[in-house]
């Protein structure tokens, strides 16, 4: 099977993306497919040999829509397509925002009081009146047409999607307003309250502004992407005939020399020939402590050598280096998210051709019967304005925007309706360990002394020595020194061994601060640090040990430390029914021994990006919906293809881009919060659907005529319209009720 992602134009909701799927499915030598909304793509597995990609591009232009095979194009014509996109989006609010607003207080000022010019005052000159409210609708209107254009589309191919609601609620006020406009301009001034161009005109306006922000979302997905390629150095040092050549990274191939010194980035991914050094691969892991690398290590593009020099050997070029995969990852994941379900446009697809047959027979019946044209008509317009599925359209998005401004008081950036949709559902939180369960930093747990020096004067001499180092661990120690109001001491002639430690003189003695291996190797009996070393292993600390003039002086046991809320946030997930799982690149013995301290059920140790990336898909394939909550740009992949991506605040720009929801400061109670928020919010949807479903059934009869068949009175459009609104006001007051505390 060939797979293959191709750009799709005009889809604007989840029946436009699934319109495309029953398309590519019926198309023979089609495998699988899935459309993602959001990135405006489709997926595609198919049968080379069955089916061209020529025919797949038209079996989708012929749904409706407009499919290519996405272009080459630099980082330059990417943004500037984006901004365009963008740009012409505002434009079309600006001016559909320019007309409305005029429309709106024309229409409804004198109602409040307002005054009028009485050139336009209904009262004095109710054709103007009248007149000027149809101008300005029209303009508005036509700032909007691609959405009416995009329902006839939709209707010419046989199917109903969320802009054929917005065309038939607004097209049915509009021309009924028309209808009104003739009255009124044949004498029967009191059609002056029977006129409804605001409701179309505002409709219009409110569904471009949902327009602006998707395309302003959508410009920002895309810069994650570019700032992965970003992370790689632009040029090189290539070795040619023993000596340094500074060249452009994209020219580096398979096999050639590459040079590295203390403080430069790895430009691509290879293996160390020669040299030693301590990497600093943070990005690519996530883990917080250096990695040091030897002949036969491999080492990646992007990654900081913090001290010492190598030379490697290029395994990889530019576009198949690490960050060049996890770009590539993202890319992957954002067009395999299959589509969210919306309850709206399932029951639009079946409630707007019903409501429309119902307008049409009701009317053709009471002609049948003897009534007028103009009567007819009136039931015609009647069932259509009370029908107007203003209230279903209005029961998703007020609910998702009540609740994203509440989630965004509170700390809680929801980038889309779709990602808190799907948080309801979810079953399983996978953590990332370091900078999400931990606090990502290295930091000195147990600090001991041997051979009668005191806690002091260990200070001093441990700190002191490792004042010249920036190694993490030096770091953390001298940190912890600092904590405890050390008396630092002079050093000088520090030594730094890669891998091993440091060796300086302080105050004319001679210190040693490293792992065992070096005290080992300087001859210093380390019997008496035994125990602790096993200590700090058994729980995943780091041991490091310091001997002055040949002696065993002091231990310090290192560790990245459990965030304070962690373990209360895992408890809680438990008692609503949700699993956890935590992924790390650091070693199993201090994984397990992070989890078991916050209460994580399933660890997952020594990954890659791509493992992760492996875990997540394997969980989806178990039927679990799953959550992914991380920081580093190596999770930036997992975010991206997990049912909803959480980002911590405080990591990386590349991760919070890549999420769906971003928990700003690095709370991760938060995550309980976000959780919380997408089940009430669904429930309050349910309930909206509902509502806005009810109105109409109970409504739609009354308009149509049934009440006047057994001698009662005919629904007005004038009340008709007022219940239409009341149902809004409904499902807006009840949406309101999300703003509380969750």
């Amino acid at each position: 099977m060939t797979k293959i992602i191709l750009n799709v134009v005009g889809m604007h909701c989840a029946a436009c993306s699934a319109a495309v799927e029953k398309a590519l499915n019926k198309t023979e030598g089609v495998d699988s497919c899935s459309v993602n909304l959001t990135g405006g793509n489709a997926l595609i597995s198919f049968d080379e040999n069955t089916v061209s990609v020529d025919t797949v591009i038209e079996s989708i232009n012929n749904a409706g829509f407009k499919a290519s095979v996405p272009q080459s194009q630099t980082k330059s014509e990417k943004r500037e397509k984006s901004e365009a996109d963008e740009r012409s989006a505002k434009i079309r609010l600006i001016i559909s925002v320019v007309f409305a607003l005029p429309l709106f207080y024309i229409s409804m000022g004198h109602m409040l009081g307002l005054p009028l010019p009485r050139a336009i005052d209904p009262v004095f000159n109710a054709v103007a009146y009248a007149v000027t409210q149809l101008v300005l609708s029209v303009l508005v209107m036509l700032s909007g047409f691609d959405i009416y254009k995009n329902a006839m589309k939709a209707a010419v191919h046989k199917n109903v999607n969320m802009d054929t609601l917005i065309s038939i609620g607004s097209l049915a006020s509009f021309f009924y307003s028309i209808y009104s406009l003739t009255e009124i301009i044949g004498g029967n001034e009191s059609y002056v309250h029977q006129l409804y161009f605001e409701s179309a005109g505002m409709i219009i306006t409110f569904i471009l502004i949902g327009r602006y922000l998707e395309s302003a979302s959508k410009k920002k997905t895309n810069s994650a992407v570019e700032k992965l390629m970003d992370l790689s150095p632009s040029t090189a040092l290539l070795i040619i005939d023993g000596k340094e050549k500074e060249v452009s990274t994209d020219s580096l191939r398979k096999g050639d020399i590459v040079a590295v010194k203390s403080g430069m980035i790895i430009p691509v991914d290879g293996t160390v020939i020669g040299g030693t050094c301590t990497a600093d691969e943070s990005m690519l892991t996530g883990e917080s402590l250096p990695v040091d690398k030897a002949e036969n290590s491999e080492v990646f593009a992007g990654t900081l050598n913090i001290n010492g020099y190598i030379e490697f050997k290029v395994s990889a070029e530019v576009n198949e280096s690490a960050p060049a995969r996890i770009a590539d990852y993202v890319s992957q994941a954002q067009s395999t998210k299959a589509p969210i379900a919306n309850l709206a446009n399932r029951i639009a697809s079946v409630f707007v051709p019903v409501v429309m047959a119902i307008a049409v027979i009701s009317a053709l019946l009471w002609l049948i019967s003897g009534e007028s044209f103009s009567f007819a008509l009136r039931i015609f317009v009647c069932v259509l304005v009370i029908a107007c599925p203003c209230s279903l359209g209005l029961a998703t998005p007020t609910a998702l925007t009540v609740s994203m401004g509440r989630s965004a008081s509170d700390g809680i950036l929801i980038k889309s309706g779709e990602a808190l949709e799907r948080l309801n559902k979810i079953d399983t939180v996978v953590f990332d360990k370091t900078g999400t369960v931990t606090n990502g930093r290295p930091q000195v747990d147990e600090f001991i002394c041997f051979n009668g020096i005191s806690f002091n004067d260990a200070l001093s001499y441990f700190g002191s020595a490792e004042m010249k180092s920036e190694h993490p661990l030096s770091v953390a120690i001298r940190n912890y020194c600092h904590e405890n109001r050390f008396t630092e001491l002079e050093s000088s002639e520090t030594e730094f061994l890669t891998g091993l430690g440091i060796r300086c003189s302080v105050n004319s003695k001679t210190v040693v601060c490293g792992n065992r291996k070096l005290l080992t190797s300087c001859g210093i009996d380390v019997s008496d640090s035994e125990e602790f070393i096993l200590n700090a292993g058994s729980e995943g600390k780091t041991a490091v040990l310091m001997a002055v003039d040949g002696i065993l002086c002091a231990g310090a046991a290192i560790a990245d430390s459990l965030r304070p809320d962690c373990t209360d946030v895992i408890s809680e997930l438990k008692s609503l029914g949700i699993g956890t799982v935590m992924l790390t690149g650091d070693n199993r013995k201090t994984a397990e021994a992070i989890a078991s301290k916050a209460g994580i059920e399933t660890v997952f140790a020594e990954l890659m990006p791509d493992d992760k990336l492996d875990i997540i898909r394997k969980l989806q394939s178990e039927g679990k919906t799953v959550a992914m909550v991380g920081d580093g740009i190596n999770d930036a992949p997992s975010l991206t293809a997990s049912d909803v991506g959480m980002a911590i605040g405080t990591g990386t720009d590349i991760a919070i881009e890549s999420a769906d929801i971003v928990l700003m400061g690095g709370d991760i109670s938060k995550v309980l919060t976000a959780v919380r928020i997408s089940r009430s919010t669904f429930r309050i949807i349910k309930q909206n659907l509902f509502w806005a479903f009810a109105y109409n059934v109970i409504c739609i009869p009354v308009a149509a005529g049934l009440l006047h068949v057994f001698s009662g009175p005919l629904l007005s459009p004038m009340i008709a319209a007022a219940a239409m609104s009341l149902s809004s006001v409904t499902v807006v007051s009840n949406s309101l009720r999300l703003r509380r505390k969750h």
